[in-house]
């Protein structure tokens, strides 16, 4: 799919309102356009993000496709789909730890890329502490690696816990002493 068109299918679902998700086959468009070029895949990553909520059918598709554009060989792709991430998880909280669980794997990134890793997992920390917690300690419990295990850890105490929430911090406290006791 090319450029244009993905516009077009952008239109179409912006100009729809509220009988968006009555345009499915140009959602499932735009996310087929993740396997097109490099603008196709940053115009498919924003129309994704943008109407996920609307598309309960699809969504399973387009997290993988989003996912999938997190192993881009591109950077700049890469980051355009880790920015993307946080908005899906608001819109969809049964997907917070499939995408958590993802973005710890990338806390190993270094510079831009662990910029991106990091302001999205706070994002989605900001409004889903308690299971952005679980899904951390998850993920260092079943990791074989154990650099990326200790940056985990280090991102968990030097990075969530100086992070503002909409939640009872020291709920939050309690989850990682008691996840704690399981690593």
């Amino acid at each position: 799919m090319d450029l244009e068109k993905l516009y077009e299918k952008y239109n179409t679902l912006i100009d729809a309102k509220s009988k968006v998700s009555e345009h499915i086959q140009d959602y499932a468009d735009a996310i087929d356009g993740t396997q097109g070029g490099e603008k196709e895949k940053k115009l498919s990553t924003q129309i994704i993000s943008k109407f996920f909520k609307h598309f309960p059918s699809l969504q399973n598709k387009a997290l993988d496709a989003i996912l999938d554009l997190c192993e881009d060989d591109d950077c700049m792709i890469r980051i355009c789909a880790m920015k993307a991430l946080p908005t899906m998880c608001k819109d969809s909280p049964e997907y917070i730890s499939k995408i958590v669980y993802m973005l710890a794997q990338m806390l190993q990134l270094e510079d831009q890329e662990y910029n991106a890793v990091s302001s999205s997992l706070k994002l989605i920390y900001k409004d889903f502490s308690q299971d952005v917690i679980k899904s951390l300690f998850l993920f260092i419990q079943n990791s074989t690696d154990v650099s990326l295990r200790e940056k985990c850890v280090t991102f968990i105490l030097k990075t969530l816990l100086t992070t503002p929430v909409n939640g009872n911090k020291g709920e939050i406290e309690d989850t990682i002493i008691e996840e704690s006791k399981n690593y």
